[in-house]
């Protein structure tokens, strides 16, 4: 890789803290990296922000929580690949559509507290057609960091936060990281 940089393949298995700075981490690998600056991109898992102990900002009030998501195919690729999100109302929630060029990516966007995962999907499959599979379920608790970086960590993407999946909402929690 260009510039001397070894990529490494292999899952963090621990994480060394020493006087609230990360010190250092093992892998599956049987290596142990240290480095004076750590990135955490591990999402909603937050695996090196957690060893640290960083405190979370609740969004209580956020409505949405969940989400069923998958893969469509297109009917007519003509009139629906579009270059924007595809965002509607619904009853319980609201829906998003992304275009790529082979398909769509699709999914309901609801509360838990006003909606059962299964009412969720069975909702889902009224309001979907051409799955290329069966939907998956994302959970996540609408939150941020109270801190995106401090001493040698910085929390990026998922990591630093997530409320839902409005595209706004991530652009600011990647340009809050940088």
């Amino acid at each position: 890789v260009p510039n001397g940089v070894r990529y490494v393949d292999a899952i963090v298995t621990d994480v060394i803290v020493d006087g609230g700075k990360i010190k250092s981490v093992k892998t599956d690998t049987d290596e142990e990296f240290t480095a004076d600056l750590f990135l955490d991109a591990t999402g909603f898992k937050r695996l090196l922000v957690n060893a640290l102990g960083w405190k979370e900002i609740p969004y209580k009030n956020a409505a949405a929580d969940r989400a069923w998501v998958c893969q469509l195919d297109y009917e007519d690729q003509e009139t629906e690949m579009v270059n924007y999100t595809q965002s509607t109302a619904k009853e319980s929630g609201w829906m998003f559509k992304i275009g790529v060029y082979h398909r769509m990516g699709c999914g309901l966007v609801y509360g838990s507290k006003f909606l059962s995962d299964d009412q969720a999907l069975e909702q889902y499959y009224e309001y979907t057609k051409n799955r290329r599979r069966e939907p998956r379920l994302i959970k996540w608790n609408p939150n941020r960091l109270e801190k995106i970086g401090d001493s040698n960590l910085v929390a990026l993407g998922l990591s630093g936060g997530f409320v839902e999946p409005l595209e706004a909402n991530a652009l600011f929690v990647i340009v809050n990281s940088i």
